[in-house]
């Protein structure tokens, strides 16, 4: 009944590859993005899933005023609140605790000429940070974070989410989908990382009871994605990282296909599907 992974957990997560060297992939894009610039490269090398998520189920539903701030908690390494601000002309803050994550999230904003300053390295579900911005944020978001909490602890972290947002503003919180394919596809590839989630809230119905009575008013609550077959990466050193190389190509080729063929809607199944995704209201100010 507690948090199931822990500070040294995400600073070496967040850790850069012992040669420091830009990985041949790395190198490739940037090539890539030369020659064909961003938007096109984009087409091919955001998931569909992302695509899906920003264009068809957040677009419609988050503040569509300019100076709207939004709060990613677990930010590292800002690439989510970088597409926030670019898509919807958000203002973006970041906290996390991980030190080298923070260092990566600051990065990434000033690369993009964002206020390095907005990244805060702190405990998010501590009282001081919760007394300290509560009811700051017009949308507080997190990815990939409350499934690494069960049982009591879990109901404290949404209620830490909610706290910090405005009367009125938006909860969006984003979880992995391990069931079906997705399940099969981290045990082969990182079987011993399956024990940092909690896999039962990976149902949309357990999904969707953890934001039942708190004062919201669900604006979406369901499965997103249709496929992606990068979901489980493996760990530094495994034998399997070739065969995983082979997945994540094949993945680039399918956003394309799927874009194309699907747009914003896709086949969202709980076998299939990558991700869950809530958005919420608190109250009805933007509503």
């Amino acid at each position: 009944m507690a948090r199931l992974t822990d500070k040294q957990y995400w600073n070496d997560f967040w850790a850069p590859p012992e040669s420091g060297l830009p990985s041949a992939p790395g190198i490739l894009k940037a090539a890539l993005r030369r020659s064909v610039g961003e938007k096109s490269l984009a087409f091919f090398t955001q998931s569909y899933a992302q695509h899906q998520i920003f264009e068809g189920i957040y677009r419609p539903r988050v503040p569509d005023h300019c100076d709207a701030t939004v709060l990613e908690i677990g930010s590292a390494p800002g690439n989510y609140l970088l597409e926030m601000h670019r898509k919807f002309g958000m203002v973006p803050f970041g906290v996390d605790y991980s030190h080298i994550g923070v260092a990566c999230n600051r990065e990434l904003f000033t690369h993009n000429h964002l206020d390095a300053r907005n990244v805060l390295e702190a405990d998010a579900f501590a009282i001081s940070f919760q007394e300290a911005h509560r009811g700051r944020f017009d949308v507080v978001m997190s990815l990939g974070v409350i499934e690494h909490f069960t049982g009591a602890e879990l109901d404290s972290v949404i209620d830490a989410h909610i706290n910090l947002i405005k009367p009125g503003g938006r909860l969006i919180v984003t979880i992995p989908n391990y069931q079906g394919l997705n399940y099969l596809l981290k045990l082969v590839f990182c079987r011993d990382n399956l024990a940092a989630h909690n896999l039962s809230i990976m149902r949309l119905d357990a999904f969707s009871r953890i934001f039942s009575g708190r004062g919201l008013r669900a604006l979406f609550c369901g499965y997103a994605g249709t496929i992606d077959l990068s979901m489980a990466t493996p760990a530094p050193g495994s034998r399997l990282k070739a065969l995983y190389r082979i997945f994540d190509k094949s993945q680039v080729l399918l956003n394309g296909i799927l874009r194309l063929s699907l747009r914003k809607k896709g086949f969202n199944l709980p076998w299939v599907s990558p991700f869950l995704v809530f958005v919420g209201v608190k109250g009805e100010k933007y509503a």
